[in-house]
C-alpha cells in the first residue's frame, strides 16, 4: 500500500509519545517494536523491526516470508540443532546458509537459534572443529573442576 506524503504526514500526526508510525507497513506501533540506537539514545530505523527482519530476508536471503514461515513449520517452530522454540535476539530465527554456495536460493540449510548460529559461525562451518569440541565435552563430562595435585 502506498500513501502521499500528506497522508504520512498525517498518521505521523497520530504518533504518541510510546508510539511511532512505521512507512513500510503503514501501522502505528509500539516503541518498542522500533530498533533503539544504544549509542545515540534515539530511533536508528524509521521501519518496525518485523518490517526490517522482512527486508533483510527478502534482500539477503532472497527468501519471502511465505518461505520463511513454510520452512519454520516443516522445523516445528523449533531451531533445526537444538530444538529450542526461542529463538533468543531480536525474536526471529536466523537462517543458516553455506557461505561458499553463491546461489543464495541453493545455500539454505535451515532456521536456527540465536546460540546454535553463533556457535556455528565461531567453529567457522569447520565440522572437524566441531567434533572436536564434542570430544573436548566428553572427555570432560562430569569432571568436578578441581586441579588435581601432581
Amino acid at each position: 500500500m502506498s500513501f502521499t506524503k500528506e497522508r504520512i504526514k498525517e498518521l505521523e500526526l497520530l504518533e504518541t509519545e510510546d508510539t511511532k508510525f512505521c512507512p513500510k507497513c503503514s501501522e502505528i506501533k509500539p516503541l518498542y517494536e522500533f530498533t533503539v540506537s544504544k549509542r545515540e539514545r534515539k530511533m536508528s530505523h524509521c521501519w518496525c523491526r518485523s518490517c526490517e527482519a522482512r527486508d533483510r530476508r527478502e534482500r539477503y536471503h532472497d527468501m519471502t516470508m511465505e518461505e520463511y514461515e513454510k520452512l519454520l513449520e516443516q522445523q516445528d517452530y523449533k531451531c533445526a540443532i537444538c530444538g529450542t522454540s526461542n529463538p533468543g535476539g531480536r525474536g526471529t530465527f536466523h537462517i543458516d546458509h553455506d557461505h561458499k554456495i553463491k546461489n543464495k536460493r541453493d545455500s539454505f540449510r535451515g532456521l536456527l537459534c540465536v546460540g546454535c548460529n553463533h556457535g556455528l559461525g565461531n567453529f567457522k562451518d569447520n565440522p572437524e572443529a566441531l567434533i572436536a569440541a564434542v570430544a573436548y565435552l566428553l572427555k570432560h563430562k562430569g569432571k568436578n573442576n578441581e586441579i588435581s595435585e601432581v
